[in-house]
């Protein structure tokens, strides 16, 4: 989250929304709040808006129930990438220089 740092794992939904997980339920997460991309992965860059909260309250565990719109219409993309298993890079080298 911009404005909190909070982190958390974004998901697709099978709908317009993506759900924002792991979230906890002490956590100030507010409807307008942009969700960034940590760059933690490797594969995207640090600080790449992905959307804005639409929903936030607290679940019935210990996470809360975070709703997130996406920064683009997932509907009309000509071109996507599906990334299976886990990356584990060899000794010295990065995502970029496999």
């Amino acid at each position: 989250m911009e404005r909190t740092r909070t982190p958390g794992v974004l998901r697709g939904s099978g709908y317009l929304l993506l759900d924002l997980n792991y979230v906890s339920n002490t956590e100030q997460i507010a409807v307008g709040d942009v969700v960034l991309s940590s760059g933690l992965d490797g594969i995207f860059p640090k600080g790449l808006a992905i959307g804005k909260v639409v929903d936030s309250h607290k679940g019935k565990g210990v996470f809360r129930s975070v709703k997130v719109e996406p920064g683009i219409d997932l509907m009309h993309l000509e071109e996507v990438s599906i990334l299976l298993g886990e990356f584990k890079p060899q000794s010295g080298t990065t995502p970029n220089n496999k």
